[in-house]
């Protein structure tokens, strides 16, 4: 009864369903299931008349905040589910409360006992509260930019209902949001494998994948040029200068700090005629025609 006594009445509840699966002649539980289920969808109701109310008012931060309320009471409201989704999703709603306050994950162990009622079926219930459950945490998590999260809990809806088209929604809308992150840090190779499951008429993925293709193609070319100058200065006899080399790569920082990419390039390039194994310098020269390379593809 401790869960009650805190007003955790959700987690109540599934503590009283496996007692219940576990002791099915249990009169009490079956009472307490009940009662509690009801209690529940009292209080979901009055939240999503409060929302409806605030809709009403315009003020859709409140509102949505209320809609959350109702579903972290009974996940399977249709209602609250429906206009938290309509309305325009401000700011100032509270996702992370939201994934905290909607219905608490059961154990695997509690799963396991709720999901089959038999040590012979293997099937997962069809329960259309815990399917409202993961989208609704899905695409909270969604927009707390918390992409593995929503896309492990889009898995388990689309477990449940493999065609449903909000689960497939918020899959391919954290797929590409993922993708286009990792495209913006730079991490090209990881964007494209992301953006690759996804079909390519979806949004404009087919136009960012072609340009990976190419920033990475000229990434490869800028590899092989550096390489190629890194032979054939080895070739040529050079008197190494370190102190000459160590000036010209500061030199170099300083003009990158400065965003002057072009000049800090020259300034690498000299710091390695004078010390070809100035690691460093040809560190720093590496990224630098890279990201020139990506700054060019940009504009």
């Amino acid at each position: 009864m401790s869960c009650e006594d805190r007003g955790e009445l959700r987690q109540a509840l599934y503590h009283w369903r496996i007692l219940h699966g576990l002791l099915p002649e249990d009169r009490q539980a079956e009472k307490r299931i009940e009662s509690l289920s009801h209690r529940l969808k009292s209080m979901a109701r009055e939240h999503y008349l409060a929302g409806l109310e605030l809709q009403r008012e315009g003020n859709l931060s409140a509102a949505g905040n209320e809609f959350i309320e109702a579903l972290a009471a009974d996940p399977a409201d249709e209602q609250a589910f429906t206009s938290l989704q309509r309305i325009t999703r401000p700011a100032s709603i509270n996702y992370q409360s939201a994934c905290m306050r909607i219905a608490p994950e059961p154990t695997a162990r509690d799963v396991k006992r709720l999901d089959y009622s038999s040590s012979t079926r293997r099937e997962p219930i069809r329960s259309p509260g815990l399917l409202k459950l993961w989208i609704t945490k899905a695409e909270c998590n969604l927009e707390l930019e918390q992409y593995e999260k929503s896309l492990a809990q889009v898995k388990r809806a689309l477990l449940i209902d493999p065609g449903n088209p909000d689960a497939l929604r918020i899959k391919e809308m954290t797929i590409y949001r993922e993708g286009k992150r990792e495209l913006q840090q730079g991490n090209l190779s990881r964007a494209i494998k992301l953006l690759s499951r996804l079909n390519p008429d979806y949004r404009d993925v087919d136009e960012i994948k072609s340009l990976i293709e190419k920033q990475l193609a000229d990434q490869k070319k800028s590899t092989a040029k550096i390489v190629e100058s890194a032979k054939i200065d080895k070739e040529q006899p050079v008197k190494i200068d370190k102190e000459k080399a160590d000036l010209h790569y500061k030199q170099g920082l300083k003009y990158f700090l400065k965003e002057n990419l072009e000049q800090a390039i020259k300034e690498w390039e000299l710091a390695l005629k004078y010390n070809p194994r100035h690691s460093y310098a040809a560190h720093d020269l590496a990224d630098a025609r890279r990201l020139q390379v990506n700054l060019n593809n940009i504009k």
